[in-house]
């Protein structure tokens, strides 16, 4: 079985940088593109290279750069082999913008924030924080969705289903069918859908459905994941 490339199976080395200070006068107020991603960065905690880009800035590596020299974000990188996957946090002047800290994150997390971005591409919508163990929440109108990322913490969502029995749309990402048809305890009366690594890097993705067990059911639109 071939792995996801945001598996917890490959080797990764996580290369974390340490905030240096900037001087006051190097501050730029930031743009409305680079206020929306900075805020959902402070919202989810970190975000893949690739998501940021692409997700936020258009593709523009100019203002990418500019955002890690002003000390809007920190670059930081999963590496395996030869392989280098970068991604980014606030940085001290984002953190003060948000008046928040970020705290050094073990590989586990990284890849599931990345992960929860991977799933933002595919159904947009709004973007806010929430506790764990969920991994933030994504707002499509008046729907509010609990995001869930399976990556090392089964065991911790297996507990957290059958004691708290949550009643709000729920989305899990696991890494693979297999591991998705692994997770099958206290799921009974739970509003949730799910998919996996592959289909989000499919241009429409598959998601499935709870019922007695996990079904199949192709989305072919944004919306009809709220069914």
């Amino acid at each position: 079985m071939r792995l996801s490339p945001f598996s917890i199976a490959h080797e990764w080395v996580l290369h974390w940088v340490q905030p240096s200070s900037y001087k006051k006068e190097r501050w730029i107020e930031p743009s409305k593109k680079e206020y929306r991603a900075l805020k959902a960065i402070a919202a989810i905690g970190a975000i893949g290279g690739a998501q940021l880009l692409h997700g936020f800035l258009n593709g523009d590596r100019k203002r990418l750069k500019r955002m890690v020299a002003t000390g809007k974000i920190i670059r930081h990188e999963l590496r395996r082999d030869k392989q280098i996957v970068p991604f980014y946090t606030l940085g001290p002047l984002g953190e003060q913008m948000f008046n928040c800290r970020v705290e050094k994150m073990d590989i586990e997390t990284v890849l599931r924030k990345m992960i929860f971005f991977l799933l933002h591409e595919k159904l947009d919508g709004g973007i806010c924080s929430y506790e764990r163990p969920y991994e933030g929440m994504l707002l499509k109108g008046k729907l509010e969705f609990r995001i869930i990322i399976l990556r090392g913490n089964e065991q911790e969502i297996n507990r957290y289903f059958k004691w708290a029995q949550p009643q709000e749309r729920i989305i899990l990402v696991a890494e693979s069918v297999h591991h998705l048809h692994n997770f099958k305890e206290n799921l009974k009366g739970i509003k949730i859908r799910a998919t996996t690594d592959e289909w989000l890097l499919e241009e429409k993705p598959m998601f499935f459905r709870w019922e007695n067990g996990w079904i199949e059911d192709r989305v072919q639109n944004k919306a009809a994941v709220a069914k």
